[in-house]
Protein backbone atom coordinates (compact mmCIF):
# COMPACT_ATOMS: atom_id res chain seq x y z
CA UNK A 1 0.00 0.00 0.00
CA UNK A 2 1.50 3.75 -1.14
CA UNK A 3 0.25 6.47 1.62
CA UNK A 4 -1.06 9.79 0.21
CA UNK A 5 -2.79 12.75 1.39
CA UNK A 6 -6.43 13.71 0.43
CA UNK A 7 -6.98 17.31 -1.64
CA UNK A 8 -8.54 19.07 -3.58
CA UNK A 9 -7.26 20.00 -7.68
CA UNK A 10 -7.53 23.20 -9.34
CA UNK A 11 -10.46 22.05 -10.88
CA UNK A 12 -12.03 21.39 -7.29
CA UNK A 13 -11.97 17.61 -7.68
CA UNK A 14 -10.92 15.27 -5.23
CA UNK A 15 -7.57 14.34 -5.46
CA UNK A 16 -4.85 11.82 -3.59
CA UNK A 17 -1.06 14.05 -3.54
CA UNK A 18 1.21 11.58 -3.67
CA UNK A 19 4.93 12.61 -2.35
CA UNK A 20 7.96 10.43 -3.84
CA UNK A 21 11.80 11.22 -4.73
CA UNK A 22 12.58 11.51 -8.38
CA UNK A 23 15.76 10.16 -10.24
CA UNK A 24 18.11 12.68 -8.76
CA UNK A 25 16.87 12.89 -5.39
CA UNK A 26 14.66 15.95 -5.93
CA UNK A 27 11.03 15.70 -4.14
CA UNK A 28 8.44 15.41 -6.56
CA UNK A 29 4.74 15.15 -6.04
CA UNK A 30 1.97 13.99 -8.00
CA UNK A 31 -1.46 14.36 -8.16
CA UNK A 32 -3.58 11.52 -8.59
CA UNK A 33 -7.80 11.09 -9.37
CA UNK A 34 -10.03 9.43 -7.29
CA UNK A 35 -11.21 5.79 -9.00
CA UNK A 36 -14.61 6.14 -10.09
CA UNK A 37 -15.97 3.38 -7.63
CA UNK A 38 -15.10 6.32 -4.60
CA UNK A 39 -16.31 9.66 -6.96
CA UNK A 40 -19.43 9.79 -5.18
CA UNK A 41 -17.87 9.38 -1.34
CA UNK A 42 -18.70 12.39 0.30
CA UNK A 43 -17.03 11.95 3.93
CA UNK A 44 -13.49 12.50 2.41
CA UNK A 45 -11.71 15.04 4.87
CA UNK A 46 -8.93 17.66 2.91
CA UNK A 47 -5.60 16.90 4.81
CA UNK A 48 -6.49 13.35 5.85
CA UNK A 49 -3.59 10.67 5.57
CA UNK A 50 -4.93 7.54 3.33
CA UNK A 51 -3.58 4.63 1.96
CA UNK A 52 -4.51 3.61 -2.06
CA UNK A 53 -3.45 0.53 -4.08
CA UNK A 54 -2.39 1.77 -7.91
CA UNK A 55 -4.70 -0.13 -10.09
CA UNK A 56 -3.14 -2.07 -13.04
CA UNK A 57 -5.86 -1.81 -15.53
CA UNK A 58 -6.47 1.68 -15.78
CA UNK A 59 -4.47 3.40 -18.55
CA UNK A 60 -4.13 6.27 -15.83
CA UNK A 61 -3.09 4.86 -12.46
CA UNK A 62 -6.26 5.51 -9.82
CA UNK A 63 -6.46 4.54 -6.50
CA UNK A 64 -8.62 1.54 -5.89
CA UNK A 65 -8.58 1.15 -1.85
CA UNK A 66 -9.05 4.20 0.03
CA UNK A 67 -9.12 3.78 3.73
CA UNK A 68 -9.83 6.11 6.19
CA UNK A 69 -12.69 7.53 7.63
Amino acid sequence: MDKGIIATDYFKNVVVIVEFIGDEGQRMYQELPIHPYFKNKTDFVLGEEVEFQYANECTIHYPTIVTGN
